[in-house]
C-alpha cells in the first residue's frame, strides 16, 4: 500500500502516468455508493524484468550487428511503446541523413529478428485490463437489482470464459 500526499498530487499522477504506459502498474475503476474509486496494483515481474535493461542497450549493437540499434533499445525501453517516425523526431534526425538510412535498416533488422514486436492499439490492454472489461460486460447484463455473492460469482465465471 502507498500512502500518497496530497501536497504532490500532480507529481503522483505524472507518476502513475508514466508507471501505466510501461505497463508496471494497472487500475481498475469501480463505483462504490456514489462515488468512483481508483485501484492500482503493481505487476511485480515486469518490475523485476527492468533489472536487465542495463544489459540489453549495452549489447544491442552485437545482438543486432548493426550500429544504432542501443539508441533504437534505449529509446523504446525509456518510452514503453513507439514508432520508428517517434524515434527519429525524437533525435531530429533528417530524413536525407545517412543515420537516417542507416537506422532504418536497423530497425528493420531489430523487427525482423522479433526483438522488437509490432502491435495494434488494442494489443497494449493487459489481460488484467480486458478481464475486468468482460467483468463489466456482465455485470451490465445483471441491471436494474443489486446482485447477490452468489451472482457475482457466476458473472465472474463467465466473463473468464
Amino acid at each position: 500500500m502507498i500512502l500518497i500526499h496530497y501536497r504532490n498530487v500532480s507529481k503522483t499522477r505524472e507518476c502513475l502516468f508514466v508507471l501505466i504506459q510501461h505497463n508496471l502498474v494497472y487500475w481498475t475503476e469501480t463505483r462504490e455508493g456514489s462515488r468512483n474509486s481508483i485501484h492500482y496494483s503493481i505487476d511485480q515481474n515486469e518490475v523485476l524484468a527492468r533489472v536487465n535493461f542495463g544489459i540489453y542497450i549495452k549489447y544491442a549493437n552485437e545482438w543486432v550487428r548493426h550500429r544504432g540499434a542501443d539508441e533504437i533499445t534505449y529509446y523504446m525501453l525509456l518510452n514503453g511503446k513507439g514508432t520508428f517516425n517517434g524515434f527519429i523526431e525524437d533525435r531530429n534526425i533528417s530524413k536525407r541523413t545517412n543515420k537516417y538510412k542507416e537506422l532504418k535498416m536497423t530497425f528493420k533488422k531489430i523487427v525482423e529478428r522479433r526483438y522488437l514486436t509490432p502491435v495494434r492499439i488494442t494489443d497494449s490492454k493487459s489481460a488484467q485490463d480486458k478481464a475486468s472489461e468482460a467483468e463489466q460486460r456482465e455485470l451490465a447484463k445483471v441491471t436494474n437489482f443489486i446482485p447477490t455473492k452468489k451472482q457475482m460469482a457466476e458473472v465472474k465465471a463467465n466473463s473468464r470464459l
